[in-house]
């Protein structure tokens, strides 16, 4: 009976394991036809199959005149030549001073008090750069509100004269003028309030020892460094309007200077004399000896081209009229400085101009 029952078990394990086998072999046939016939799985590295059916032929680069773009630019073409308008004008590089006043104000027309800003960019050096600078009184005052200013000045001397006449020719300017009495008046605070201080050398040691505190913390306090100590006529007037409409430029590490030159209010004239003012100034400390090496040569040359009334070649020639141009050497000498002038508003676009325009 043993026997028989082994017999048996081997027989039905035998035939099981048959039947496993050839169920195994069916399923795996079955996944080897569904992986052929089911697209990839996106994560797949493969990639999917093509079908002739309904996959599209890939076609080569277009023709020069046969892309997208070519037909779109033809289209338009065609419409334009059918309506009579002309072909959109290119952008310009250049823009005369008088188109680029137009166009800043057309943005500026809600900001009248908005200001013209010039940049220029130097051939200098970057090791020079930081000597690119200077101080200019602008024909024009570009200021919103005068500054008030007190001078310092003895009685009788002719810096007090030079005051006086200057604040009576010009009675918008809040200008106060004294001696001792006006030290006084600063100390107790019935002066009133101030923007700069000038002073005459004969005042300095009485203000030293009364303002010196108070003044020199505000960086008020007069230096004869700085041009705020004075002592002729004409250097108290050269002073007080370097104090009124001075502007202080400097050029960054790419020797470009920026400095606001006019206001939107101004009219184009007026734009055109700032503006040439400006660009004296910096051609004209760009040409000095400190900059073109200090020798001799270079130093001569600069000392040569002031003339005899002190004023350099480039102040005389932004002194010329509006529609009186530049001489060609003095043109080719100022490209070899200045490389490109741009002009530009508040909230208005950069526009590039000329040198010659300037």
């Amino acid at each position: 009976m043993t026997i028989l029952i082994n017999s048996t078990t081997r027989r039905a394990a035998r035939v099981l394991t048959q039947q496993a086998a050839a169920l195994g072999a069916a399923s795996s046939s079955a996944a080897s036809t569904s992986r052929t016939l089911l697209p990839p799985h996106p994560s797949s590295s493969y990639p999917a199959p093509r079908l002739f059916s309904t996959t599209p032929a890939n076609h080569g680069k277009s023709r020069p005149g046969e892309g997208k773009d070519a037909i779109k630019r033809r289209k338009r073409a065609e419409r334009m030549a059918k309506s009579g308008e002309n072909e959109i004008e290119k952008e310009r590089e250049f823009y005369t001073l008088q188109e680029a006043v137009e166009i800043l104000k057309a943005v500026e027309v809600a900001r009248p008090f908005s200001s013209f800003e010039v940049h220029i960019v130097t051939s200098i050096s970057s090791h020079q750069s930081n000597a690119l600078r200077g101080r200019l009184t602008l024909p024009l005052s570009t200021s919103r509100r005068p500054p008030s200013l007190i001078i310092f000045a003895a009685d009788g001397t002719p810096a007090s004269a030079s005051a006086k006449a200057y604040a009576s020719s010009h009675p918008t300017i809040p200008i106060q003028v004294g001696g001792t009495e006006l030290i006084q008046a600063v100390v107790d605070g019935s002066a009133g309030n101030f923007d700069k201080v000038l002073a005459s050398p004969e005042m300095m040691p009485a203000l030293s020892r009364a303002l010196a505190r108070s003044l020199g913390p505000k960086g008020l306090m007069p230096n004869a460094k700085r041009g705020t100590v004075a002592e002729g006529e004409e250097e108290m007037a050269e002073a007080i309007g370097e104090a009124v409409g001075a502007v202080d430029w400097r050029g960054d590490k790419q020797a470009v200077v920026r400095a606001a030159v006019a206001r939107t209010s101004f009219s184009l004239p007026e734009v055109r004399t700032n503006l040439r003012a400006f660009m004296a100034s910096v051609l004209d400390r760009a040409t000095s000896s400190t900059l073109s090496g200090g020798n001799s040569t270079s130093g001569n040359a600069s000392s040569a081209s002031r003339s005899s009334t002190g004023r350099s070649r480039w102040s005389t020639l932004a002194a010329r009229g509006d529609g009186e141009r530049a001489p060609p050497d003095a043109v080719k000498k100022a490209k070899g400085i200045v490389k490109q002038v741009h002009i530009s508003s508040t909230m208005g676009p950069g526009i590039k101009l000329p040198v010659e325009e300037v």
